[in-house]
């Protein structure tokens, strides 16, 4: 009705009759032009719309990963058990009217009063006890490992998704929706899976390495890595956050979205700034709110800030004031405690650490309330799973030694019997018995230690006649009647009789000063070094062994046994070998390739030749020749120990100990 009054009132203005109908055309004309420019931007708009997608279609389709799921199969056999300590809890989740925690000693399901159901190892299926994440996705519990890859878990059984030429290593964290799995890895990139196919989100086409956190929202995507700062995906356009725009550190440990505002915690602090504006060309830089070396973790609840650092002291922080300080939150925690973090799931704060977990009762101005859920029994279970030593005393105890916790000494039945730990009894590289007292000598970082059968500590004396205090191997040889002492160090081999000491080293004889293992066979000293094998005699080096003049295919030397006097050599990259008679190196890589056979990991039992590598254990059996391989029941491929006695073989895994009962090879 408007348009016509106005029609009428235009045609009774004071204008002449072809004038009005020549600004009527006019008007009209344009009109039709405006009409045609915005079906025509309209038209513009949809192509490119479709272009976009199409594009987007075939990027994501280039992206794709090929994977297949292969069933994991457990090994129940009575003759194996698996030693291991799971109080470091990496993740958590609820599934299936339990709560499950991903630790690095395999998978723990626990009641809702933190009581332990179930302890899932490799026995049951696991491809390795390391784990690392947790989330719920399509009626699935899947698990992120350390090594072997993504896993699901349907309640009953395991399944392996096993990616076709693509490398992820660590998971690093997983993140689910009702309708993807997002699964951040260390070296595979940001990977997304909708239940069907696997697809790597990349950004400018580039690889999103190394992800430490991960958040989706219905409009935006969120990453953080552990040295390339904040990657942001907000209405399909990428931005990248670094130090350059005012990160405090490029090693993002959380982000939260609050209102308006982003927040963002390194391992230096907490950073703040606006989200709504984060795709302006004139993005206001970060501005930090507070700073906080070794900060682990960061979660908001009400507009309170929640921190912790790795060793588990925890400050609070009013967002809503600007002028709000950082408050400690005191409480009493246990020593030594570290990896600590704050999560939040089935709308509750839970605080995970290599201790355990606790819960948070309440949240309040004033703090929060954790009391202990996870009740681990720490009596039978390893202080840490890394075991780079192990031997067994006169009294048949297991004294198994770490990199990082010292020793933990077992009876033979099972039960930790004492942890020793000081500055001085810390990083363990060999456990020696002898064969007169029932002492044990450890050989450390810090020097040789001697342990009596009551588990008292004395630094021994020598350690001040040696070429370094870094000791990696302490051998007792007896030979008519006369006992030998020969130490490796860093710097030298430290040898003493009853007549005299000496130190060996490149300036008389030795081909390097890096030693790692020695055998005594036949009147003559072999030694172990970084640059080649070593032959004593009377004194004087009377041959080298490298690759240069005979078969050896790695001059690094890391192991030694004798096998009724056949002499075995395990090499860091070249495999193993045999020393024959005549002098000759004889290589096994024909029957099990180029291992890298570690310190500590070359055993003899009297019937079998056991060598630890990074890819399991190779057994020899001297009456047929034959070589064997074991690696599906170990807690981790990678041995770095190996002991037995006249029962049980153990074999101390970046993972924990498997200890198999000999009955295991005459059944197999």
């Amino acid at each position: 009705m408007k348009f016509l009054a106005n029609r009428k009132n235009f045609f009774k203005a004071n204008l002449s009759k072809p004038t009005r109908l020549s600004f009527f055309i006019v008007v009209m004309f344009l009109f039709c032009g405006f009409v045609l420019l915005f079906v025509e931007a309209r038209f513009i708009y949809q192509k490119t719309e479709q272009t976009l997608e199409t594009e987007r279609r075939q990027q994501s389709k280039q992206n794709v990963v090929a994977f297949s799921k292969v069933s994991l199969t457990p090994h129940f056999n009575q003759n194996i058990q698996i030693i291991q300590g799971t109080k470091n809890v990496q993740s958590i989740a609820k599934f299936q009217n339990s709560i499950f925690a991903a630790t690095v000693g395999g998978l723990l399901q626990i009641t809702e009063k933190g009581e332990i159901l179930r302890h899932f190892t490799v026995l049951d299926g696991l491809p390795e006890s390391d784990l690392t994440a947790l989330a719920i996705f399509q009626s699935k519990l899947l698990i992120g490992t350390k090594s072997k890859g993504l896993i699901s878990f349907d309640g009953e059984k395991f399944e392996l998704f096993r990616l076709e030429n693509h490398e992820t290593k660590t998971i690093t964290g997983l993140f689910s929706d009702s309708q993807t799995l997002l699964i951040g890895t260390f070296s595979g990139g940001l990977l997304e899976f909708d239940g069907t196919k696997i697809v790597e989100i990349k950004a400018f086409e580039k690889t999103i390495e190394h992800l430490t956190f991960l958040l989706k929202t219905d409009s935006c995507l969120i990453a953080g890595t552990f040295a390339d700062g904040l990657w942001i995906r907000k209405n399909q356009i990428w931005k990248h956050f670094t130090s350059a725009d005012g990160l405090s550190s490029n090693r993002i440990i959380s982000a939260a979205i609050v209102g308006k505002n982003l927040f963002v915690a390194t391992d230096l602090g907490v950073l703040q700034t606006s989200f709504d504006e984060i795709l302006s060309e004139n993005q206001t830089v970060f501005r930090q709110m507070f700073a906080l070396p070794s900060l682990s973790s960061l979660i908001i609840e009400n507009g309170q800030f929640f921190v912790t650092k790795d060793d588990g002291e925890i400050f609070t922080f009013d967002s809503s004031r600007e002028t709000s300080s950082l408050n400690i939150i005191g409480r009493k925690k246990p020593a030594n405690l570290q990896s600590s973090k704050f999560v939040e799931f089935a709308d509750e704060i839970w605080f995970l650490s290599d201790h355990g977990v606790w819960k948070n009762k309440v949240s309040s101005a004033d703090g929060i309330s954790l009391t202990e859920f996870l009740k681990v029994s720490a009596e039978n279970e390893l202080t840490d799973n890394t075991v780079s030593a192990l031997t067994i005393d006169q009294d048949n105890r297991v004294w198994v030694g770490t990199f990082r916790n010292g020793i933990d000494v077992f009876s033979a039945s099972g039960g930790k019997l004492k942890h020793l730990e000081s500055e001085t009894v810390r990083e363990i590289n060999s456990l020696t018995p002898t064969t007169e007292s029932n002492h044990i000598f450890a050989s450390t970082s810090a020097g040789a230690i001697d342990l009596d059968e009551n588990f008292n500590a004395t630094i021994v004396p020598i350690n001040a006649d040696l070429p370094s205090h870094s000791v990696s191997y302490f051998s007792l040889f007896q030979n008519d009647k006369k006992q030998f002492t020969a130490i490796s160090t860093a710097k030298g081999l430290y040898f003493e009789d009853k007549n005299s000491r000496r130190i060996f080293s490149t300036i008389n004889g030795l081909p390097g000063n890096s030693i790692f293992s020695t055998l005594f066979v036949n009147n003559s000293l072999y030694v172990a070094t970084i640059s080649g094998l070593a032959q004593i005699e009377n004194g004087k080096v009377v041959h080298i062994f490298k690759t240069s003049n005979s078969e050896l295919k790695n001059n690094w030397i890391s192991a030694l046994c004798s096998v009724n006097d056949r002499i075995f050599i395990g090499t860091y990259g070249g495999g193993i070998f045999e020393l024959l008679p005549a002098g000759e190196i004889r290589s096994f890589e024909s029957e099990t390739g180029k291992n890298f056979v570690n310190p500590n990991a070359m055993f003899f039992d009297g019937e079998r030749l056991f060598v630890g590598t990074l890819d399991g254990v190779w057994w020899l059996d001297p009456a047929t020749q034959k070589w064997s391989r074991i690696f599906d029941v170990l807690p981790s491929e990678t041995v770095l120990a190996i002991t037995g006695n006249r029962e049980n073989i153990y074999f101390g895994t970046t993972n924990g100990i498997a200890r198999i009962n000999k009955n295991y090879w005459i059944k197999n």
